[in-house]
């Protein structure tokens, strides 16, 4: 399992998108195996120092059987708990990915965008929505920029730059910004600095809004100052505020947000966001705006989130296989160990039934046995499965864990109905022969 496991930490170093996630992956790991192998460590100590007296024999027996010579508690913990942990943190990672998608969802959600709208086609294009009953719910101007300096550094230094952390497509992109006075409390919130709204026109340094995201990768702090390129006019700016942007809102957002009063005269266009009711009431109104304004390109949301749906069907297929597939792995694995501990337990049942243990006592025994291991494996798996679903969602999705109280519940029983099953099917023909018949076949 060892050199299983080895492998794949370093397949996922290698296919990992980033240093940091493969990283994660691996100690995350390392952390279940430290803790599932040090929680068969203390489950053997405990049964060992404090089984109830006065229990019932069988229950006894069983715990007993967790620190019996030559047990295997720490390894079927290990092959359970993992299994529990990497399955049921896909699980949870798809039910936080839909519930990040089904956030941005409600009745106020814009599923029809339209593009290269002239200045002067934003009037007729509201005419036309209001008239088709799909009001025009958001609206912005884009001006296109690149950047020309960096905190006074020119862009080809800062490129040329081996030290430089900053990656090499933010600085070569082409921005695509806007201008208004005031924020989109729909979909950001300032986190630092003061939103300006309106400066006047012959300002020597544009105070501007900067992506929170945008800002940490560019290595970007309050004050500092970006010179653009403005379509071929260079405009000085400064940091004046830091946004957090809701993205999973289908609207509008923006990476730069420039003051009103700066940037009006620049050439420009505009994006518009509307919402239509059914796909029938969306093909008219696209067919309404197409012949007044042959130029302007609408997308309809609601087949993009027809194609995100049928995507994470597709990837729910994936993971249900790979899910199974490591069912079945486990399976095998606890198979096997409960075969490699047969001549043990055969000794046991011997000295049991010479003892007078019945056949029914023998189950039982066995069933106390894997229920303990079930669920102690299934508990601290899911616990593992929380915590790095909430470490995923943070770190690499950037939005917040879901858990759902009946999938680990649903987990945790099956996890312990495979292993009472399993446990029971691989020691079969162990309890269901006469002593003398067994030492024979022993001997």
């Amino acid at each position: 399992m060892g050199a299983i496991t080895a492998a794949v930490a370093g397949f996922a170093l290698l296919q990992a998108p980033s240093k940091r996630v493969g990283l994660g992956f691996v100690v995350m790991l390392a952390v279940g195996f430290l803790v599932l192998g040090a929680l068969g460590k203390l489950v053997a100590w405990a049964a060992r120092r404090f089984t109830p007296k006065r229990a019932p024999y069988v229950f006894r027996q069983g715990i007993a059987n967790l620190h019996r010579p030559n047990n295997r508690t720490v390894l079927l913990l290990l092959a359970l708990g993992l299994g529990t942990f990497l399955i049921l943190t896909l699980v949870l990672t798809r039910t936080t990915l839909l519930a990040q998608i089904a956030g941005s969802g409600g009745d106020d959600r814009p599923n029809l965008l339209f593009f290269d709208i002239q200045a002067d086609q934003i009037g007729l294009l509201r005419e036309i929505l209001d008239r088709e009953n799909a009001s025009l719910l958001a609206d912005a101007p884009i001006v296109t920029m690149r950047l020309s300096k960096l905190k006074g550094r020119e862009i080809s230094e800062v490129l040329q730059d081996k030290n430089s952390e900053i990656p090499s497509w933010r600085l070569r992109r082409e921005y695509r910004s806007t201008f208004r006075d005031h924020l989109n409390e729909r979909t950001e919130r300032v986190t630092a600095g003061e939103f300006i709204a309106r400066v006047p026109e012959d300002t020597a340094v544009v105070p501007i809004s900067i992506e929170v995201s945008l800002a940490e990768e560019m290595g970007l702090a309050l004050g500092d100052e970006i010179e653009w390129d403005v379509q071929g006019l260079f405009m000085m700016t400064r940091v004046a505020s830091l946004r957090e942007v809701e993205w999973r809102r289908l609207e509008p957002n923006f990476f730069v947000v420039f003051p009103a009063g700066v940037l009006e005269p620049a050439p420009k266009f505009y994006v518009g966001a509307s919402r239509v009711a059914t796909p029938t009431d969306s093909a008219r109104v696209q067919r309404a705006v197409v012949s007044a304004l042959p130029n302007v390109s609408a997308i309809d949301l609601q087949l993009v989130m027809e194609t995100l749906d049928g995507i994470f069907e597709k990837v729910q297929f994936v993971i249900q296989f790979m899910a199974l597939f490591t069912v079945a792995t486990g399976i095998m694995v606890l198979a096997g160990a409960v075969m490699s501990g047969r001549f043990q337990r055969l000794r046991e049942v011997v000295l049991l039934r010479t003892l007078g243990a019945s056949g029914r006592q023998l189950w039982q025994i066995q069933m106390v046995e894997y229920a303990v291991l079930g669920v102690l494996a299934a508990v601290v798996g899911c616990g593992l499965a929380v915590v790095s679903n909430e470490l995923l969602a943070r770190f690499v999705f950037q939005t917040v864990g879901v858990v759902s109280v009946s999938i680990l519940a649903s987990a945790v029983g099956a996890v312990t109905a495979i292993t009472l099953l399993t446990g029971l099917i691989a020691s079969r023909g162990v309890t269901n022969h006469p002593p003398l018949e067994v030492l024979r076949a022993e001997g």
